[in-house]
C-alpha cells in the first residue's frame, strides 16, 4: 500500500517545474566553531544601540527595543549586557524583545546581565547552558514565537496577556538563573539547575500556544495533538521563589508535569496544573522566618501522584508553620480522574508546636488512594485542629489501618488523625458506606469527624448498626439525601483531661425526605454545655435508648456556672421510638456556688406540617434532677407531634417520685415535681392531633392546537389512609371544544379550532368512603401550543446565464411535524423564478448579469390562525475571468512563427477561450489565426528579445478580457554547417584518438553524459586549443568524483538529507521556498557540529562541482547541463520514494543553475561546447 500511494507524487514530481529559489548560500562550505555576538549576527533592530561587541558584548536599549538576531549563540566567559533605560534613566521596567531567527536553537553559554526585563524568543529552541548565568530583573525565555504586536501590548498594559503562538522550541536550563521575574515557555520546559526569584515570580509553560496573566494568576496552554509520551515540564533543580508565586503549567487535555527537585515558595504561592502532574521530589511552602505558611495546588485533569524517588526520597508536599508559632497553609490536590498519595509520601500543612492552628488539606478526585502521611493537625492540641477535606463520588470507610486501596479511608487513620487535632470532612455525591468494623467504634477526640452525602439521593449507612461513632472533644456531623442514614451508636462524652469539659457536638441530618435510623444516643457526661441535634427531613427511627447523663450525670461547671445538656430529635413525617428516653441532671458540685445543672430532651414529628407527622413510643420516659444544697438542677423531656400521639403496650405507667435527694418523674403524660431544694423534674407531652387531609396537587398538560388530550387528575393526589378519591369540578374550561370529566377524575379535552394558549378548570377531591374533608380547589391547566416553523436563509451560486434549480425543502422544519407548504413572498431583482409548494424552485438570471440576487420565500403549517414565516433565498451569478500565463517563444531572423498562446491559458469554469486582441510595437508583424493561435514574424534585420501583448476572453456577455505577455527570442538565420570529411579508402586503419594518456577516463565520461565518443574527442581537442586552458583529463576526473557521490550506492547521502528535512517539516509536505531557505540556512551553520550536516553538505558540493564541469569545462548550456543531472540522479531518488529529498536537491540544483547563468552572462566568453 505504501508503493501505491508513493506513485502519483512521483509522478507529479517528474512533471513538476522545479522551484526556482534564491537561497542564501549556493555553494556551501563549512563553518568555524562559534564566535562571541558581532554586528553580523543582528538583523535588524529598533530602540537598540550596540556600544561594544565581542566577548562582552554591551547594548543600549530603549523601553520596547525589538532586536532581530539570526544568532544569539554564545560561549562560555562571554558576556552579552543589556543597559535599558526608561525616559532617559536606566530603569527595571524598561523591556526589550530578543527574536532568533536562525531555524536552530540558540545555545547561550556565557553570561546575560540586564537592569530591566529581557524577552529571549526562539521558535526553534533556547539552551541555557551549564556554564551559564542569567542576571537581569525579568527574564521571559520562550520558545514559541511572541509578535512584535503580542510584545507591545504586554508593555502597553499589564492586565493583557502574555501570548505565545506558534513555533515548537524547547526550553532547557542548566544555567543559574537569579531574577525578580522569571517566565520560561516552550513546546516543552526542562529544568537542571536552580532558578532564584526572592518575593516574585517563576513560571514554567509548556505547550503549542500559552496565554498568561503577567502576574502568573491565570495560564492558558493549548495543545493540538497527543504528545511523545514523556513530561512537558519537568523540574530536576531548585526553583525558589520565597515570599512569590511559582506556576508549572502544561496542557489539561495531554500536557504532563514532573518534579524531582526541590520547589520552594515559603510563605508564597506553589501551583501545577495539567493532565497529569507528578510529584517525586519536594514542595515546600512552609512559612518564612517570620510569616505565615504559603499555599499549594496541584491540579491534573486525568491523575496527580505523590510518589517517593528510586532512593525512597522525594514526595513530600508542605505548608507548615515556622518552628513553634503559627498557623498552617493549605495544600489541594484535585483531579477529575484519580488521585493517588504513595506510600512513604508526606503532605503536611501542621501548625506551631506552641501556638497556632492546624491547616487544610484537600483532596478533590473521581478516585482517590492514600497510601501515605497526611497531618493538618495543630502542634499544640489548645488551638483549632486543621482539616483533611476529600471530595468524591464514593466513598468507603473500611476496618483496622491503612491498607493503600482506591476510595477507602481506613478507622484507624481516621483516629489517628482527630487524635493529633485534624478534623475529617469527607463530601460524597452519592454516597458513604461503612463495613463491620472489628473492635466496634471509630473514636474521635480533637478533630471532627464529618461525613456528608452530597447528591440529592446521597446516602450514609453502615453495615453493622452495633458499631459506634463517639467523640469527646471534635464534632460528629453526618448528612444525606433522600437515601438517608442508616447508622449505629452515637455517643460523646467529656474528655479524660478537665482542660476542655464541653462534649464534643453530634449533628445528624438528611433532605430530600431522606429518613434517619440509628441504635443508641447518649450524652454520656459532661460540664459546661453538650448538645445532640437529630433532624430527618423524612421519618425518624431510634432503635436504641436516648440518654442524656448514660454514665453519670450532667455536672455544673466546678465554676459555678450553669451547666446544660441537650438533644434534640426533629422529623418531618413520622418518628418512632423503640428505646427509651431519659434526661438526668446532677447539680451536686460540694463546696462551690453552684448554678443551674440541665438535662433536657426534645422529641418533636411531623415538622412538615403536611400530610405525616404522627409520635410513636415504645419505651419509658424518665426525668431525674439531682443536686446538692448550693446547686439546682433541672430534667426535662418534652414531646410535640403534629398528628397522633401513640404509647406502646411496653410503654411504662405514670409514676411521680420525689424526696429531698432527688426528683424522679416517669410518664406516659405530662408530669412535673419540684423537691424542696428546687429542682425540677418535668416531662411535658403533646399531640397536635391533626387530621389527615387529601393532598390535591395541582395537574398540567400540554397539547398542539386542536389536538385531544386525555388524563386522570387524581394520579398525583394522594390520600394519608391511601383511600379511593372522587372528583368534583368547580369551574370548567373557557376554550374547549368538548370537555369531560368522570367522578373518578378522567377527562377528555378537545380545544377550540385555532386556539393557543392555556385554559384551565377547577376541582376538588375527596375519599370515597367520605372520611374527612374535600381537598382545597385543585387547578388543571392545558397549553395548547403550536411552534411557527423555521426557515433558513440560503445561499446558492450559478455561473452567469445558466438556469438554476434548487429547493428550499432541507431547509425548513416543524417542531410538531406539521406538514409545510412553501410560497412565493417576493421575486427577484435580475432574473425570473419559478417556485412550488413543494419547496422546489427555478430560477433563470438575466442575460450578462453577474452578481447577487435574491427573492424571499414563506413557509406555513397550515394551521388555523398560523402565520407564515419568510426567509431569504440569495443567488450568486457568477463569471470568473479567465488565467492567462505568460508566453515563452522562439523565432529565426525573417521566419515565422505560429505561437499557440491558449495552451497554457485556463477557465475556472471551463469557458471555451478566444483571443481577443492583441498590441505590439515592434518591426515584425502579429497575426490572429482562425483558430486562435497567433503568427508572430521577426523584423528583417531583428535579432533579440522582444515581447508583446494579446488579450484572452472567455466569450462571457460583460466579461472582461484579460492581457498577458509573449516574450520571444529571435536567433540569426541559421547556415548550414559544411559536411564533414572522413577520407574513406581500404587502406585506411581504423583508429581511436586518445588525448593525453586518458581513453578509458574519456569513454566513462561519453557514455556518463549520454554522448558520442567521437564528439568527446572533438571537444577533448577543442579544449586543448582554447585560449581558456580548459584541461580535459581533469575535468573528465572531478567529473567522475562528483559522480560517485551523487550516485550514493549506499543510501547515506539521501538519508542525510532526509533527516534533515524532517528536522524542519512534514515529509509528506511540499517543499515550499521558506522551508528549503530554512534547511539551507541550517546547513551552513551546523555542518562542522552535526554528522550528518556535513554528509549532505558533501552531497550538495559534489552537485555544484559536477554541474561546473558540465556548464564551465563541457560547455552545455546550464539548462541542459540541469536536465542532465535531473535525469541521472533526481529522477531516480523520486521513483525510489525519496520525492521529499529529490524536491529539496531540485531545489538546491536551480540555485545552481541560476549561479552558472549569472557568472555566464558576466564573463561573455566563448566556451568549447559539446555538440548535439
Amino acid at each position: 500500500m505504501e508503493n501505491v500511494r508513493r506513485k502519483p507524487k512521483e509522478r507529479c514530481f517528474r512533471n513538476v517545474i522545479i522551484y526556482s529559489l534564491i537561497c542564501c548560500v549556493m555553494l556551501n562550505t563549512s563553518l568555524s566553531t562559534a564566535l562571541a555576538l558581532d554586528a553580523v549576527d543582528v538583523i535588524n533592530s529598533s530602540g537598540a544601540t550596540p556600544t561594544q561587541w565581542g566577548d562582552h558584548t554591551i547594548i543600549n536599549t530603549d523601553h520596547g527595543a525589538i532586536i532581530n538576531w539570526n544568532n544569539f549563540d554564545t560561549i562560555g566567559g562571554e558576556i552579552v549586557e543589556f543597559n535599558q533605560f526608561l525616559g532617559g534613566v536606566e530603569s527595571s521596567a524598561s523591556a526589550v524583545l530578543n527574536r532568533i531567527t536562525s531555524a536552530s536553537a540558540t545555545q547561550f553559554d556565557g553570561a546575560l546581565n540586564g537592569n530591566g526585563r529581557v524577552f529571549v524568543v526562539n521558535p526553534a529552541g533556547i539552551v541555557f547552558g551549564s556554564g551559564s548565568t542569567v542576571n537581569v530583573a525579568q527574564l521571559v525565555a520562550s520558545g514559541l514565537n511572541m509578535s512584535n504586536q503580542a510584545f507591545q501590548d504586554v508593555l502597553d498594559n499589564p492586565a493583557n496577556d502574555m501570548v505565545f503562538e506558534g513555533g515548537a522550541g524547547i526550553v532547557e536550563n542548566l544555567a543559574q538563573i537569579r531574577a525578580n521575574s522569571v517566565i520560561l515557555v516552550g513546546k516543552k520546559v526542562l529544568t537542571q539547575n536552580g532558578i532564584v526569584a526572592p518575593a516574585g515570580l517563576i513560571v514554567l509553560a509548556a505547550g503549542d500556544n500559552v496565554y498568561l496573566a503577567q502576574d502568573g494568576s491565570q495560564v492558558l496552554v493549548e495543545v493540538a495533538d497527543v504528545g511523545d509520551g514523556t513530561a512537558d515540564v519537568v523540574n530536576r533543580s531548585l526553583l525558589n521563589a520565597d515570599n512569590g508565586d511559582l506556576v508549572l503549567a502544561a496542557s489539561d487535555t495531554f500536557g504532563a508535569i514532573l518534579n524531582r527537585g526541590y520547589i520552594n515558595a515559603r510563605g508564597g504561592t506553589i501551583t501545577a496544573r495539567a493532565a497529569r502532574v507528578e510529584q517525586a521530589g519536594v514542595i515546600n511552602a512552609n512559612a518564612p522566618y517570620a510569616g505565615e505558611a504559603g499555599s499549594i495546588t496541584l491540579a491534573g485533569t486525568q491523575e496527580v501522584v505523590l510518589a517517593t524517588n528510586e532512593s525512597g526520597g522525594g514526595g513530600t508536599v508542605t505548608a507548615n508553620s515556622y518552628g513553634v508559632n503559627g498557623n498552617g497553609g493549605s495544600i489541594t490536590v484535585e483531579s477529575e480522574g484519580t488521585a493517588t498519595l504513595g506510600e512513604g509520601t508526606l503532605t503536611s500543612a501542621s501548625g506551631g508546636s506552641a501556638s497556632g492552628d492546624g491547616g487544610s488539606v484537600k483532596i478533590t478526585a473521581e478516585h482517590f488512594l492514600i497510601a501515605g502521611e497526611i497531618d493538618a493537625s495543630p502542634g499544640n492540641t489548645d488551638y483549632e485542629p486543621g482539616t483533611l477535606q476529600i471530595n468524591s463520588p464514593n466513598v468507603t470507610i473500611a476496618n483496622g489501618v491503612n491498607a493503600g486501596e482506591m476510595d477507602i479511608i481506613y478507622e484507624q487513620g481516621i483516629e489517628a488523625l482527630s487524635d493529633k487535632g485534624t478534623s475529617l470532612v469527607i463530601n460524597s455525591e452519592q454516597g458513604i458506606t461503612v463495613p463491620d468494623i472489628v473492635d466496634g467504634e471509630i473514636k474521635g477526640r480533637y478533630g471532627n469527624i464529618e461525613l456528608y452525602g452530597t447528591g440529592t439521593d446521597s446516602f450514609v449507612s453502615f453495615t453493622d448498626t452495633t458499631d459506634t461513632v463517639s467523640t469527646t472533644l471534635g464534632d460528629i456531623i453526618i448528612g444525606a439525601g433522600s437515601g438517608g442514614l442508616s447508622i449505629g451508636n452515637l455517643e460523646t462524652a467529656k474528655d479524660l483531661s478537665d482542660t476542655n469539659p464541653t462534649p464534643g457536638r453530634i449533628i445528624l441530618s438528611t433532605s430530600n425526605r431522606g429518613n434517619i435510623t440509628f441504635e443508641n444516643l447518649l450524652i454520656k457526661d459532661g460540664w459546661g454545655h453538650a448538645e445532640i441535634n437529630v433532624n430527618a427531613s423524612g421519618e425518624l427511627t431510634v432503635n436504641g435508648n436516648v440518654v442524656v447523663g448514660g454514665d453519670s450525670p450532667i455536672l455544673n461547671i466546678p465554676s459555678g456556672q450553669d451547666a446544660e445538656a441537650m438533644i434534640f430529635l426533629k422529623s418531618g413525617d413520622n418518628m418512632l421510638l423503640n428505646g427509651d428516653v431519659t434526661a438526668n441532671a446532677h447539680g451536686l458540685n460540694a463546696g462551690i456556688e453552684g448554678g443551674i445543672t440541665k438535662a433536657y430532651v426534645g422529641v418533636f414529628a411531623g415538622t412538615n406540617e403536611t400530610w405525616f407527622g404522627d409520635l410513636i413510643i415504645n419505651g419509658d420516659l424518665t426525668a431525674k434532677a439531682i443536686s446538692s444544697s448550693v446547686g439546682t438542677s433541672e430534667a426535662t423531656i418534652e414531646t410535640d407531634s403534629w398528628g397522633s400521639l401513640t404509647w406502646g403496650p411496653q410503654a411504662a405507667d405514670p409514676l411521680a417520685d420525689g424526696d429531698a435527694a432527688q426528683v424522679h418523674v416517669e410518664s406516659k403524660e405530662s408530669a412535673s415535681d419540684t423537691n424542696v431544694d428546687g429542682d425540677i423534674a418535668q416531662i411535658i407531652v403533646h399531640a397536635q392531633g391533626n387530621a389527615p387531609e387529601v393532598d390535591g396537587v395541582p395537574d398540567f398538560g400540554t397539547t398542539h392546537m386542536g389536538t385531544l388530550v386525555e388524563g386522570d387528575v387524581t394520579d398525583n393526589d394522594r390520600h394519608p389512609e391511601g383511600d379511593l378519591l372522587e372528583t368534583r369540578v368547580i369551574a370548567g374550561p373557557s376554550h374547549a371544544k368538548s370537555f369531560t370529566i368522570t367522578g373518578g377524575g378522567y377527562y377528555s379535552y378537545i380545544p377550540e379550532d385555532g386556539y393557543v394558549g392555556d385554559d384551565t378548570f377547577t376541582y376538588v377531591a375527596r375519599s370515597v368512603q367520605s372520611v374527612g374533608s374535600e381537598s382545597d380547589p385543585v387547578v388543571v391547566t392545558i397549553t395548547m401550543t403550536n411552534t411557527a416553523p423555521a426557515a433558513e436563509a440560503i445561499t446558492a451560486t450559478t455561473h452567469m446565464g445558466v438556469i438554476y434549480a434548487g429547493t428550499v425543502a432541507n431547509n425548513i422544519s416543524d417542531p410538531e411535524n406539521d406538514p409545510l407548504t412553501t410560497a412565493l413572498a417576493t421575486g427577484p431583482g435580475h432574473g425570473t423564478l419559478m417556485m412550488n409548494s413543494d419547496g422546489t424552485y427555478g430560477y433563470k438570471p438575466q442575460a450578462g448579469y453577474v452578481g447577487d440576487d435574491t427573492f424571499t420565500y414563506s413557509v406555513t403549517d397550515g394551521e388555523i390562525g398560523a402565520e407564515p414565516v419568510q426567509a431569504v433565498v440569495t443567488v450568486t451569478m457568477t463569471n470568473t475571468p479567465p488565467t492567462p500565463d505568460a508566453d515563452v517563444a522562439a523565432a529565426t531572423q525573417g521566419v515565422p512563427v505560429v505561437i499557440n498562446v491558449l495552451a497554457n491559458d485556463s477557465d475556472p469554469e471551463g469557458d471555451p477561450l478566444k483571443v481577443s486582441s492583441f498590441t505590439y510595437t515592434g518591426a515584425g508583424t502579429v497575426a490572429i489565426n482562425a483558430n486562435n493561435t497567433l503568427t508572430y514574424t521577426p523584423g528583417k534585420n531583428f535579432i533579440g528579445q522582444e515581447s508583446f501583448s494579446y488579450s484572452v476572453t472567455d466569450n462571457q456577455i460583460g466579461g472582461t478580457p484579460v492581457a498577458t505577455t509573449v516574450m520571444v527570442t529571435v536567433g540569426p538565420a541559421i547556415t548550414p554547417p559544411p559536411a564533414y570529411f572522413m577520407p574513406t579508402g581500404p587502406d585506411l586503419d581504423k583508429t581511436d584518438v586518445g588525448i593525453s594518456g586518458c581513453p578509458a577516463l574519456t569513454k566513462w565520461a561519453a557514455e556518463e553524459i549520454g554522448v558520442s565518443r567521437r564528439r568527446m574527442d572533438i571537444w577533448i581537442a577543442n579544449g586543448l586549443a582554447s585560449t581558456r586552458g580548459v584541461q580535459p583529463c581533469d575535468a573528465c576526473t572531478n567529473l567522475r568524483e562528483a559522480a560517485k557521490i551523487l550516485a550514493d550506492a549506499k543510501g547515506i547521502h539521501a538519508a542525510a538529507v532526509a533527516q534533515i528535512i524532517d528536522e524542519f517539516g512534514s515529509s509528506a509536505g511540499p517543499m515550499t521556498e521558506e522551508l528549503a531557505a530554512y534547511i539551507t540556512n541550517a546547513m551552513a551553520h551546523d555542518s562542522g557540529t552535526r554528522a550528518h550536516y556535513a554528509i549532505a553538505q558533501e552531497y550538495f558540493g559534489a552537485l555544484a562541482e559536477y554541474m561546473g564541469v558540465l556548464h564551465n569545462d563541457m560547455g552545455f548550456s546550464v539548462e541542459k547541463a540541469a536536465q542532465i543531472v535531473a535525469k541521472k540522479y533526481i529522477d531516480p531518488l523520486a521513483g525510489s520514494g525519496n520525492v521529499d529529498v529529490a524536491s529539496y536537491v531540485a531545489a538546491r540544483l536551480d540555485s545552481v543553475a541560476m549561479f552558472l547563468t549569472v557568472v555566464r552572462l558576466n564573463r561573455g566568453k566563448e566556451m568549447p561546447q559539446i555538440r548535439y
